[in-house]
């Protein structure tokens, strides 16, 4: 995998976080955090069990998924929205990095399409793009499945 080792050393690698909500069609969703590495567009969706912090499952995909673009050790904005569930995961994210600083952004309030980034990411993953439930449970798994090979 490429990472993120930067052309231009100066540049902070800068990460969006955005959540979306795939509806199948029997009514009953998903919560989904999508993340977007914004240089070298990586992304990440993970399904997550709701909003906001639940223990530190969303904080610690978000931390793999750092590490797996090599930032594991590096400076990095993290980018989001102001609701305060998605603020909660960044909080937590930095809390598992206290060696590194980790900078929180948020998208001025009312700013609509100011985090696109990650909005460009759920759109990708949840639904613009005419994926529906299935088939992004199906890549999630895939991906999921992929991660776990890697390990062994």
């Amino acid at each position: 995998m490429r990472g993120c080792q930067k052309e231009d050393e100066g540049r902070i690698a800068e990460v969006h976080l955005d959540y979306c909500f795939p509806a199948s069609q029997g009514g009953q969703g998903v919560t989904v955090l999508a993340a977007r590495e914004k240089g070298t567009k990586m992304m990440l969706a993970t399904v997550v069990p709701r909003k906001g912090t639940t223990g530190s499952f969303a904080a610690k995909r978000i931390n793999a998924f750092l590490r797996e673009m090599g930032l594991g050790g590096a400076e990095t904005i993290i980018k989001t929205d102001q609701e305060q569930a998605i603020r909660a995961v960044v909080n937590d994210v930095a809390r598992m990095r206290p060696d590194v600083k980790t900078i929180p952004e948020e998208s001025p309030k009312g700013s609509k399409g100011s985090n696109g980034v990650a909005e460009q990411a759920v759109e990708e993953e949840a639904g613009e793009r005419q994926l529906d439930q299935d088939a992004l449970v199906q890549r999630l798994a895939q991906h999921g499945a992929q991660q776990l090979e890697a390990r062994e």
